[in-house]
């Protein structure tokens, strides 16, 4: 649905756009220098109401002033003009243009949400013919797509100097199975809104899901017969059945990382049938249509807590992970935090008395190291601390792997 503005303050946006391009002076022929104004447009829409709360849905916290700034950045003035000296905007483009402007950017804002397709590829390097050249769905809005199928409906070519920074080298590889996700919002150049927040959160708990469920596995000894790909999202907008690029949305150098560590157990196995991958996919399909919101956050943090350097950031990133699926606030400071999380885990997964015992008291062991990291500074992880941390990870992937199970 339609973003729809209240008359008062269309018109306030109207006259605040159309005064900040009056103000906004033209550098080197091409880029616009706007006034501090632009950067505060979301102050005009009052926090709390039900369109501020629609536009931050979709656009973040600074909605409009997003949403303005960065359509602005995308017009085409001219060409680079390295000795030009700065212009006036009224100048060089009229003095009715700031209200033409600004009608055009208000009347896409209330457009808003626009419908995009971003494509990632598919981490663990899984053989493109397991999809037998056919695409797989995964939910209505999630889709496994081989690398050659987009390569021959999809040609990248990078139009002007933007686009070809922009493109980083990103390419599509035949060998390579991606997946596509569909969704309404805005994604701004920048990368920096509540969509493209949304974005990567789905993805990186898609990745979690699949590493809790073994589709992939940790494998930073694996032999890498390519190069990496290029890991990002490469986002199309959907506009009168046309798509066209918008941007790359790449990933934390720390999930890059991770991600090349990833392999999987089909690979291993490439004369087999592609029914191993279906049935995983299915499986995962069902668990991404299904879960609850608090299942794929905590999925998001059991992947993050694979990524990145420091070991106590990782140990706390799967402590939450387990107080995402475990944990409860309000029982948790009448009875400690970690005592209750010990026993829900342990009635969760074990299967005996002596099983519960082992597990609550390993739980226990676990938390108390991140309560040292997190409020003693604890700054080293001896290889007991390490073993903790592993068995910590094993945990919660047999927790989101028993979840995942009772939502199939």
């Amino acid at each position: 649905m339609a973003i729809s503005l209240p008359k008062t303050l269309r018109a306030s946006l109207l006259s605040e756009i159309a005064q900040g391009f009056s103000e906004t002076t033209v550098e080197h022929g091409t880029f616009l220098s706007l006034p501090s104004r632009m950067w505060r447009l979301h102050e005009l829409a009052h926090k709390g109401s039900a369109t501020a709360q629609a536009l931050e849905i979709c656009l973040g916290e600074q909605h409009i002033s997003t949403f303005v700034t960065s359509e602005v950045w995308k017009r085409t003035l001219g060409d680079w003009e390295p000795d030009a000296p700065p212009e006036p905007f009224e100048e060089k483009f009229g003095k009715a243009t700031p209200s033409e402007w600004a009608e055009s950017l208000v009347a896409g804002l209330e457009s808003l949400p626009w419908q995009y397709t971003a494509y990632a590829p598919f981490p663990g390097d899984i053989p493109v013919d397991l999809l037998e050249d056919a695409l797989h769905s995964l939910t209505p809005s999630i889709t496994l797509v081989p690398g050659q199928v987009l390569a021959s409906t999809i040609p990248k070519r990078a139009n002007g100097l933007r686009d070809l920074l922009e493109n980083n080298g990103f390419q599509w590889q035949a060998h390579l199975i991606y997946t596509r996700i569909e969704f309404e919002g805005y994604i701004p150049r920048r990368g920096d809104s509540e969509s493209a927040h949304q974005l990567m959160h789905l993805t990186l708990s898609l990745y979690g899901i699949a590493l809790a469920l073994g589709l992939l596995i940790q494998d930073p000894w694996r032999n890498r017969t390519r190069t990496s790909p290029f890991y990002a999202h490469y986002i199309f907008r959907s506009e009168s059945q046309t798509a066209s690029h918008v941007t790359n949305l790449g990933f934390d150098p720390s999930h890059v990382k991770m991600l090349e560590e990833l392999g999987n157990f089909t690979a291993a196995r490439p004369s087999e049938t592609p029914a191993p991958l279906y049935i995983k996919a299915a499986e995962i399909g069902k668990v991404l249509a299904k879960a609850s919101p608090r299942l794929l956050n905590a999925a998001r943090w059991y992947f993050d807590s694979h990524c990145g350097s420091s070991d106590q950031v990782r140990f706390v990133q799967i402590c939450t992970a387990l107080e995402v699926l475990l944990g409860d606030e309000k029982q948790g400071r009448e009875a400690g935090l970690a005592a209750l999380m010990a026993n829900r885990c342990a009635y969760f997964l074990g299967r005996s008395d002596q099983e519960r015992k082992k597990i609550n008291e390993g739980f226990r062991d676990g938390y108390d190291i991140r309560s040292k990291i997190v409020h003693a500074g604890k700054n080293k992880l001896s290889g007991t601390d390490k073993a903790h941390f592993y068995y910590m990870q094993q945990l919660c992937a047999s927790i989101i792997k028993k979840e995942c199970g009772e939502v199939n």
